[in-house]
């Protein structure tokens, strides 16, 4: 991935950036390489990938089968499907300008209510007495929106990006021999958001790293304590 970028061609928004004629893009980059990067955007999208991260503790740590399928639905229902209904409904209104929240100034708002959302979805999981491991590495997704809600109210990072690295974080501390495939498709998105001027090098790293250590972070310091 380059870093530099054209000044003539400033990152962009989604709902701008679509308004690019294809003719331009063309006479810049290959076509096809451009419709990949939007379908790796489409495809690896942090409301479809972070179910990823609630599935692992579930998977690995959870009880009886009822149980793990309430514990999964509570994170995913807090986690993704809210969050995605109020943003899709934000941007029916005309409130925000795209789902991947392309525009800096309609971050920080949208994020605070995910971070509400996922606040309840820990509160139901320590009522509802899931296994520790689980809210831990929950407790660790609602660390990553907070910190990245605050670093958005000056500096935009990329959300794909975040998703993926707390992906490849679990997968470091539960099964390492998958975590290459986590970092491989950070890299893949990676590539794909600069590649599609939504972010630069460094607003994607950032991300790898918010989420990465942010969950990380968090499962490791319980995994240390409660000796799980």
């Amino acid at each position: 991935m380059n870093g530099s970028q054209d000044p003539a061609r400033p990152l962009r928004g989604d709902a701008a950036a679509e308004a690019c004629s294809h003719a331009e893009i063309g006479t810049r980059h290959p076509l096809w390489l451009s419709r990949l990067a939007k379908y790796v955007s489409g495809v690896l999208s942090p409301f479809l990938t972070a179910p990823a991260i609630f599935a692992l503790p579930v998977l690995r740590y959870g009880r009886e089968l009822p149980s793990r399928i309430f514990s999964l639905g509570v994170m995913v229902g807090t986690g993704s499907v809210l969050p995605f209904i109020a943003l899709a409904w934000a941007v029916r209104k005309g409130r925000v300008s795209d789902l991947h929240l392309g525009e800096l100034a309609s971050r920080p708002r949208h994020m605070g209510l995910c971070l509400a959302s996922v606040l309840m979805g820990i509160l139901i999981l320590m009522i509802s007495k899931a296994p520790a491991p689980v809210t831990a590495y929950y407790g660790g997704y609602g660390l990553t929106i907070a910190v990245a809600a605050v670093i958005s109210l000056a500096y935009k990072i990329s959300g794909h990006c975040i998703a993926l690295g707390g992906i490849a974080a679990g997968l470091l501390l539960e099964a390492p021999q998958w975590a290459p495939l986590a970092v491989l498709a950070l890299l893949v998105v990676g590539w794909a958001r600069v590649w599609r001027r939504r972010h630069t090098v460094l607003q994607c790293v950032l991300g790898g790293l918010c989420g990465f250590l942010c969950i990380g972070g968090c499962a490791a310091l319980a995994k240390s304590v409660l000796g799980f």
